[in-house]
């Protein structure tokens, strides 16, 4: 064995006879050499053996990486207009939250202002210039505080909650695509719930960056369970494909109207 080759050890040399009682020094010798080399042999098949089952392990691992990244590519550019799709739904919905989260603040803030100007209203002379003036602030911070509140939650609603509905369309597209190019219902479900699960789970990271990691976190995983659903038994298997023919024939349908829908969403919203 080299550092890049395993080689045979050969056929096994011919088994030691028996050293007779009256055997002279040459033979023993010659029976010794004998059983030495046998050993060696066994030693040699043992290693090669263990070797050649480590080499087998490490060609299969580099086949199954290579099956994986073969069929990450081919996921990403066969369904890239779905996962354009996807990507851009995630970003609208990290501006949601952001402009959310900013509407929020700035009530906030105008919260703090208005206490602050009845804290001084307390403090001036009553019925003078300054307590009016200070009334008014509080008056009109407060107000602009729950309007600004207000504006916050209807733009939540209407953006940020169509964005769900069509995140499942996009993930029922993705379903529907696959069953449409021959993947099992079962199969086509199975991976496509999980890659959005995990997709899900990685969103709420910078806009932009958490849109693009959730795609292709999603994939990645969506994958990964193709693989586990092929290792699954073939009774496992076939229950699940029982189970979710119906969704599996519900998402296909879904895969050729999922553009309208998003196109709609955007058009209701904006």
């Amino acid at each position: 064995m080299t550092d890049t080759k395993i080689f045979d050890p050969g056929a096994a040399p011919a088994a030691p006879r028996e050293l007779p009682a009256d055997a002279t020094p040459q033979q023993a010798r010659a029976h010794d050499a004998a059983v030495s080399a046998q050993q060696a042999h066994e030693q040699r098949t043992a290693a090669y053996a263990e070797a050649r089952q480590e080499a087998d392990k490490s060609h299969s691992l580099l086949r199954d990486a290579k099956k994986y990244v073969e069929k990450y590519w081919s996921d990403l550019w066969n369904k890239r207009y779905i996962h354009a799709t996807d990507f851009t739904n995630g970003v609208v919905g990290g501006l949601v939250a952001r402009n959310t989260s900013i509407m929020r603040a700035e009530a906030n803030r105008l919260d703090a202002e208005a206490r602050t100007a009845e804290s001084r209203y307390l403090k001036s002379p009553g019925g003078s210039t300054e307590a009016e003036f200070q009334t008014r602030q509080q008056m009109a911070k407060a107000s602009q505080a729950e309007d600004t509140r207000i504006r916050a939650s209807r733009f939540a609603r209407r953006v940020g909650g169509k964005l769900p509905v069509i995140g499942l369309g996009i993930t029922a597209a993705g379903i529907g695509y696959d069953i449409h190019t021959g993947k099992p219902p079962g199969k086509a479900v199975f991976s496509g719930l999980a890659g959005a699960g995990a997709a899900a789970l990685v969103a709420a990271t910078p806009v932009g960056w958490g849109a693009l990691a959730a795609v292709g976190v999603g994939i990645g995983v969506g994958v990964a369970a193709d693989f586990v659903y092929d290792a699954l038994p073939d009774n496992v298997r076939d229950k699940i494909n029982e189970g979710v023919e119906a969704v599996g024939d519900a998402a296909s349908d879904a895969a050729g109207a999922v553009g309208d829908a998003v196109s709609g969403a955007w058009n209701a919203v904006f």
